[in-house]
């Protein structure tokens, strides 16, 4: 293309650039680069960034271009596998011109070379190696570049190099005489630079191709890029202009001064060599990348670095992510880095491994300059990946990583290149960021050395003012950080300016150094600048209120003081400091005396003596010991150091020396290192007339020289710390005794005389002082006490010596508890959230013991009465089940009561609550109960029927009055307002009394249309912490719980057994404390829930079934004769998506089941007698997602449900009985959860003592148990990955354990008391576990299993031993005349032993242990039980799976077994045995090869059916077939049953859940995978 078109010939006309761009519809163009002829170049805007879009404008629209828009895709296509080429992405040609267009990138070569920081030497090696690796990889695939020049090379901000441009289609040969030509092509900077090689250039006259082809070669590039090095090497200085080329080419020029200026001479020679005039002498590319390896360029760029680097990603994206990735895999792959750029030696591998901390400059290692140089570059690819991360991680990792590659680099590139990143952080969100930039850039600072001139300002212009704010900043471990930091930073800026004075000092070498007073005032003024700055900063940090911050400050507090000199340390430092012994932070008062060594050598003697001793004195009996440690510490150090005088010693020593008997060993260490050192330091006769008499009464024997060992093997015994303790307690009760009234009622200890004598320390003193001091009571309670603790006379003479440590520390205790309790008082809230236990003997309490018992009289109910209403015995309790608690609210009034419950409020109502009672206000009558024991009765029913026996709405129910017996129950609890609920509308006082009202919006009954809607809010007192956290719901309860349990509060009974405890005394918060208790560990039942139920307070409510069923058992409520007979009384198809599990309340009055329709629905039993219902009666819609599993709260009308969107509801079921027809009012959640990326499959609940737990499997594995009282989490296990997904589950009837199953066959046993794993084994087939239940059948634990697979097996396994007892199957006819038990040898000849679990690598296509390798199962592969039932009073078992069938498996006797629902017409009647197989019973069914042809009557009806299907094992069953089937359908009682072949009658999918019911008569329910339940008698 360049060939063909001349700078001569006559361009068409040069319209607008944009006329152009607008051809192409993605880019708009921005700005015009360079100035080039041949093509135009701009820079354009596209969505995905900037792009470099280059025009060739055709001179004639009819010249076609196509040759080389192929060509150049070509040349695309390879160029994009070369790391280091970046060629055009896309070639466009249209009419009027071709475009070329590639990714923008911010600089070139040319740019790089002039661009701060400068490039080092090794970093322009880097460059050219790279540059030279590209074009190797583009000559090897025969591409030559044709204008290589430092324009065209591409350099990123972390040096990554690319050759772009590749100009292949410019001419090849030029014109000597003619520089039109090279400016038209070449020279689109217009610097009249020249890059080609000579012999491109042609003389005049020569003929053009005589002995040329016209096209590049390598050696051509070769030249250009030794130009394009020299440039580089030379600080971008040109090596040839044109002029001087062709005067090189003609043997005028020598560029070699040039290139002298090159101080590497191993680079020097190769661009030597690769600018020679004889093309043939040059080189290829691969071959000086061979021969300069380990001279021009270390060996590590091509063994690591080259290849590491290209390895990192696409370089050319800046997005977040990759750049977290780069900076994350260069953390992780440190050590490689290390190894290969060979800086993990002996000498600085402790230095490289601990990132965070420095090793002095002196200690560091002399390292190989190449070793520096290989980490600059990994430090230039982290600074630029540092400007783009996004996680707090990865900024962290970079970090680390700056610092441990700048103990490598030299000054220059760590002021240069590091801090400006590192300051840059000290903005970041994130507080732990800014505490590690803090970190670095204190131990980095710390490593310079040497700075130069441009840096001899850095810290008070650019460093200082960037630390500022950390000294208020809003997080206390960024301030504790900063102040660890603010000491090494003033003294790193001081030396700085030390450094920058020397460089004054030696730019101005000509004056004396104290001749020029500018120099000397500069540096004055510079140091007070530098001192006003720490000063202020120091003083924000002192008075800092987290004591974290000033203990941090506190360890460094010595440097400071050189810093400020003796009299600003005494000034600020020290009149900051001693106000931390009055803080209440033990660890604030022992850290001051940590530091106070250092700071007292520095501040002077006066000091020491006038103000730190006497503190130091007084903290002796500081009221936390290890304080005491400290002090006596810093008093050995003080007078090691020499800055105590002997006076001083000698009275500290007297001081010192009682606490030897000290029962704490470090402080009688500390007493002793301090009595030793001042024995070396006084004159012998002071230690012998003066220090010896002081310490020789705690002596055993006398010694020779008082020493460390010699004191210690002397010394007589300490007190014991019970008799230390127990004196500090007699003596804190006989200080405060007069004062205790003024602490409790919030005075104040100002006013207590400290120094007046403690009667319980001095009466234990020897017999001389007892003379002097009056003994009283509680000095001989003290003796005696402290004689039956073991108290000696040695020890009564001890205590008396440490009378004033006792005496000072039972002061300082008193004065802390007092400051606590005052504290306590005036914020109380700031201390409700904190663990800090009181010690109440520090109060002089004495512990009482209190037995506490559950409330046997707490009646929760709406109306406490000892009288039920005869005609409600729906809402009669179990004997056994406890009642519910409500909370009372003084605070709202709930309409339409509100006049009734103000009267409560009344004293004149409490003192007439013998009199007087709330069923006066709802004018409900109380009728005395026919017989038996009284029943609690339930608000929701109570009230529900005394308003439809009215027929008056809640709202508009008037009141009036009643009598009622004296002796029910005066104390009346009136609920909690609710709170809305989300979901469901409503509230008020009916929602709690369930009066019928609008429909929920959750909610729907299409089959009552005519009654009021019903509002429901959805929790009451305890459901409110349902939407707070776990710490807001406790302390709730604990509120409500207090709120209830006082005197005077109506609601609460102030009988002994309403309480629950033997407290008898009269203090009302002790009262409410032990109230609160007791219901921490005995708590009621959820009110919200609902009442309990059961089948026998269902079973015995005659208004609830009012017609029997004719021959029913019902009445004896003995089921155990009932079999079903496959009679369809009911197909219940509005589900319209699978159904998925199916459950039956306690009572029996209903059962729900839900689907992946997102639906819950609920059906009424009573609704199957007669006159039968296929709709149900309420539906949930409140579910997002396909609702996967539900739960009946344990004998509630609480249902639990759980959905793929990770939602868990917990709604209640408002149904009320009137004459005799149960109405459904609503279904209302009370509470309400939320999975994060997972979600539930399988719900179960149970009730304990303390809990009410609702438990869960989620789809990833884990099993938690949630209390429902507070929705805290009381245990949760996570199964491992390679056991499988877990598919069934089940709790052993003491609720102790939880089994589960999973769908790789393992069965694992969890404990949930001491929530731990207790065993785990396999089942030898390894199939999923589709249903488990308990076994009661036997002594210990047995679990039922369905377990997937073609015999369709349910079996019983042992959990103790792991074995298993018993099987049911479905075995296959075999071939005929094959015996049944060969055939059973083919399916279970291996056994069913139990195997081990498997592991993460050894399960996954492991063969299952129970059939041959050989022989297949003649059976369908996917016929499965999928649901079975057990009942404890029918000696018979339920199964039902994938084949759609029903079975009955009897255990009396197993030839009375038979299939209830699914046999064919055609079908071959089952036969059924039992055979023994070594431990293990196996009952299976199976199909003869000759069987009794069944009459065609037994086709049409559903009882012949069911004949047909009994077995026909013997002929005894045979001929009493018909009696049998007679007998069973004369005893199905009334009701509707469905006479249809089977095929209609059966399910269409599988059978997913099966539940039995006995109300009003028993039926077998169904539900399977085709959404329809269906129910059987």
């Amino acid at each position: 293309m360049g060939n063909t078109v001349s700078s001569a010939t006559p361009r068409s006309a040069s319209a607008g650039i944009d006329s152009y761009v607008s051809e192409l519809s993605d880019v708009r163009y921005e700005k015009s680069l360079g100035s080039g002829h041949f093509m135009k170049t701009i820079r354009c805007k596209h969505r995905e960034g900037l792009v470099v879009v280059k025009i060739f404008i055709k001179p004639d629209a009819g010249i076609s271009l196509r040759k080389y828009v192929q060509e150049l895709k070509a040349e695309r296509d390879i160029l994009l596998d070369i790391p280091n080429a970046f060629p055009y992405q896309r070639i466009i040609e249209t009419d009027r011109a071709a475009y070329m267009i590639r990714q923008h990138l911010y600089s070139n070569l040319y740019d790089r070379i002039s661009t701060r920081p400068f490039l080092a030497s090794i970093e322009k090696k880097w460059i050219a190696y790279q540059i030279l690796t590209g074009l190797a990889a583009a000559h090897a695939q025969h591409i030559y570049h044709g204008d290589i020049k430092t324009e065209n090379i591409l350099v990123t901000s972390w040096n990554w190099a690319y050759l772009t441009d590749f100009s292949s289609f410019k001419p090849t040969f030029l014109p000597e005489d003619n520089p039109a030509d090279f400016s038209f092509f070449f020279d689109t900077s217009s610097r009249r630079v020249c890059y080609l090689a000579p012999e491109r250039f042609y003389a005049p006259g020569e003929t053009l191709f005589s002995d040329k082809d016209g096209s590049l070669c390598e050696s051509m590039d070769i030249f250009s890029l030794g130009c394009t090095i020299a440039e580089l090497f030379l600080e971008g200085t040109p090596l040839f202009s044109l002029s001087q080329l062709l005067r090189y080419r003609s043997g005028d020029y020598d560029p070699s001064p040039e290139l002298e200026r090159i101080d590497d001479l191993h680079i020097r020679n190769m661009i030597k060599h690769m600018i020679q005039l004889d093309p043939a002498n040059r080189k290829t590319a691969e071959t000086y990348l061979a021969e300069w390896a380990g001279k021009a360029f270390p060996e590590y760029f091509y063994t690591f670095l080259h290849n590491y680097v290209a390895s990192l990603g696409d370089a050319t994206v800046s997005a977040n992510p990759l750049a977290d990735r780069k900076i994350e895999r260069i953390y992780h792959d440190f050590d490689k880095i290390a190894v290969a750029l060979e800086i993990m030696n002996e000498s600085t591998q402790d230095e490289v491994s601990e990132l965070p901390e420095r090793e002095s400059p002196s200690g560091r290692a002399v390292l190989s300059g190449h070793v520096g140089d290989g980490c600059l570059i990994f430090t230039t690819i982290i600074c630029s990946a540092l400007r783009n991360v996004g996680q707090p991680s990865s900024k962290l990792f970079a970090l680390d990583l700056l610092l441990a590659l700048a103990v490598h680099l030299s000054d220059e590139p760590r002021l240069d290149r590091l801090v400006p990143y590192i300051v840059a952080l000290l903005d970041d969100d994130c507080g732990y960021v800014r505490a590690t930039a803090v970190t670095t850039l204190t131990q980095l600072l710390n490593m310079i050395e040497r700075i130069t001139p441009p840096d001899a300002n850095i810290f008070p212009e650019y460093i200082l003012p960037s630390l500022r704010r950390f000294s208020s900043d809003p997080d206390a471990f960024v301030r504790a950080k900063y102040a660890q930091c603010v000491p090494a930073i003033a003294e790193t800026a001081l030396r700085f300016l030390e450094l920058s004075q020397l460089l004054r000092d030696n730019s101005h070498s000509e004056l004396e150094a104290d001749g020029d007073p500018y120099q000397q005032i500069t540096y004055d003024s510079g140091l007070r600048d530098l001192q006003e700055i720490i000063q202020e900063e120091v003083i924000t940090l002192l008075i800092d209120p987290d004591p974290l911050v000033k203990r941090t400050l506190l360890s460094e507090m010595a440097r400071l003081c050189i810093i400020f000199g003796r009299q600003k340390a005494n000034d600020v430092l020290l009149s900051h400091m001693i106000t931390y012994l009055n803080d209440t932070d033990w660890q604030l008062r022992s850290a001051f005396f940590e530091s106070i060594v250092g700071v007292g050598t520095f501040v002077g003697g006066r000091s020491l003596e006038e103000y730190i001793l006497p503190l130091m004195v007084q903290a002796l009996t500081d009221a936390e010991e290890f304080v005491i440690e400290k002090v006596l510490n810093a008093l050995t150090s003080l007078a090691e150091l020499g800055l105590l005088q002997k006076t001083k010693l000698k009275e500290l020593a007297g001081t010192v020396v009682p606490l030897v008997c000290h029962p704490n060993t470090w402080i009688r260490f500390g007493a002793i290192a301090f009595i030793s050192c001042a024995a070396r330091l006084l004159p012998q006769i002071d230690v012998r007339c003066i220090l010896y008499p002081i310490i020789s009464p705690f002596l055993k024997t006398d010694i020779a020289d008082i020493t460390e060992v010699n004191l210690l093997e002397s010394l007589k015994n300490p007190i014991s710390r019970v008799l230390y303790d127990q004196t500090l307690a007699f003596a804190s009760k006989a200080a405060a005794a007069g004062d205790r009234e003024r602490v409790l009622s919030g005075g104040s200890y100002r006013g207590m005389e400290y120094n007046r004598p403690l009667h319980g320390v001095v009466d234990v003193a020897s017999p001389t002082e007892r003379g002097k001091v009056s003994q009283g009571p509680e000095s001989n309670e003290l003796l005696q006490r402290l004689r039956e603790l073991g108290m000696t006379d040695e020890d009564k003479e001890k205590l008396f010596a440490m009378k004033y440590y006792i005496s000072k520390a039972t002061q300082s205790r008193l004065r802390k508890s007092a400051a606590d309790m005052q504290y306590q008082w005036a914020y109380p809230d700031e201390l409700e959230g904190k663990s800090d236990l009181v010690a109440l003997k520090n109060f002089g309490i004495t512990p009482h013991t209190l037995f506490l018992s559950p409330n046997e009289d707490f009646r929760p109910s709406f109306l406490v009465s000892d009288a039920v209403l005869p005609n409600a015995p729906w809402m009669s309790r179990a004997p056994s089940d406890s009642n519910v608690s409500q909370v009372f609210d003084p605070t709202r009034s709930l309409s339409p009561v509100s006049a009734s419950v103000k009267q409560l409020r009344s004293p004149t109502h409490r003192r007439n609550a013998s009199d007087t009672s709330l069923m006066q206000h709802l004018n409900v009558r109380a009728r005395s109960p026919a017989m038996g024991e009284p029943y609690a009765t339930s608000p929701t029913s109570l009230m529900s029927e005394r308003l439809s026996e009215t027929g008056t709405d809640a709202t508009s129910t008037t009141v009036s009055s009643a009598p009622m017996p004296r002796s029910a129950s005066a104390n009346v609890l009136v609920p909690l307002s609710r709170t809305k609920h989300p979901s469901v509308g409503g509230g008020g006082l009916d929602s709690l009394l369930a009066v019928p009202g609008r429909a929920s919006p959750m909610v729907s009954a299409p089959h009552n249309r005519k009654r009021r809607g019903h509002s429901r809010t959805g929790s009451d007192a305890s459901s409110i912490v349902t939407s707070t956290t776990n710490d807001d719901a406790a302390s709730v309860s604990d509120r409500v719980s207090l709120m209830t349990a006082g005197d005077g509060h109506p609601g609460l009974s102030t009988r002994s057994g309403m309480m629950g405890n033997s407290f008898e005394g009269k203090d009302k918060y002790i009262r409410r404390l032990v109230a609160k208790k007791v219901r921490e560990y005995f708590p009621p039942p959820i009110p919200e829930l609902g009442p309990k139920v059961s089948i026998r307070t269902a079973a015995n409510a005659p208004a609830q079934r009012p017609r029997r069923a004719k021959g029913s058992s019902t009445l004896s409520h003995d089921w155990s004769g009932w079999r079903p007979e496959g009679i369809l009384v009911a197909h219940l198809a509005e589900h319209r998506e699978p159904i998925n599990c199916l459950r039956i309340s306690a009572d029996n009055t209903f059962f729900v089941t839900c689907s992946d329709d997102k639906t819950v629905k609920v059906w009424d039993t009573a609704r199957l007698e007669k006159n039968v219902t296929n709709r149900a009666r309420l539906t949930y819609t409140g579910h997002e997602g396909k609702v996967k599993a539900l739960t009946f709260c344990e004998n509630t009308h609480s249902v639990a449900s759980a959905s793929e969107d990770g939602a868990i509801h917990v709604c209640r079921v408002e149904c009320v009985n009137r004459g005799g027809a149960w109405r459904y009012i609503g279904y209302h959640p009370v509470r309400t959860m939320h999975l994060e990326n997972d979600y539930v499959e399988l719900l179960e609940h149970y009730d304990t003592e303390t809990h009410s737990v609702l438990v869960y499997v989620t789809a990833k594995g884990k099993l938690c148990g949630i209390d429902l009282r507070t929705m805290t989490e009381v245990w949760s296990f996570d199964c491992p990955p390679q056991h499988g997904k877990v598919t069934a589950m089940v709790l052993d009837k003491q609720k102790i354990f939880l089994i589960t199953g999973t769908h790789r066959g393992v069965f694992t046993l969890w404990d949930l008391r001491f929530k731990l794993q207790v065993k785990v084994w396999a089942h030898p087939s390894r199939k999923p576990i589709h249903r488990m239940g308990i076994w009661g059948g036997s002594e210990g634990l047995f679990i039922t299993v369905a377990v997937d697979g073609p015999t369709q097996e349910v079996s019983v396994w042992n959990v103790d031993s792991s074995e298993c007892q018993q099987v049911w199957c479905v075995v296959a006819a075999g071939p005929h005349g094959t015996d049944i038990e060969e055939e059973m040898n083919k399916v279970y000849g291996a056994g069913l032993k139990a195997v081990h679990p498997p592991d993460l690598d050894d399960f996954i296509g492991t063969k299952p242990s129970t059939t041959s390798d050989t022989t297949p199962i003649s059976a369908s592969a996917n016929t499965s039980v999928f649901t079975f039932l057990t009942f404890p009073d029918a000696p018979y078992m339920l199964t039902a799976g994938t084949d759609r069938k029903v079975r009955l498996w009897s255990f009396t006797d197993i030839e009375a077994s038979y299939v209830v629902t699914g046999l064919e017409p055609d079908d071959a009647p089952p036969r059924y045995s039992s055979h023994q197989f070594g431990d293990i019973q196996f009952h299976f069914e199976y199909t003869p090869t000759h069987h009794f042809t069944p009459t065609t009557s037994s086709v049409v009806s559903g009882s012949a059916s069911t004949s047909a299907s009994r077995s026909v094992s013997s002929p005894r069953l045979l001929r009493t077939a018909s009696s049998s089937q007679q007998a069973r359908t004369t005893n199905t009682g009334s009701g509707v049953g469905m006479v249809a072949s089977p095929t209609l009658v059966r399910h269409r999918d599988a059978i997913v859940d099966a539940a039995r019911t006995v109300l009003p008569f028993p039926m077998l329910i169904t539900a399977g995978r085709d959404g329809v339940v269906k129910v059987w008698k």
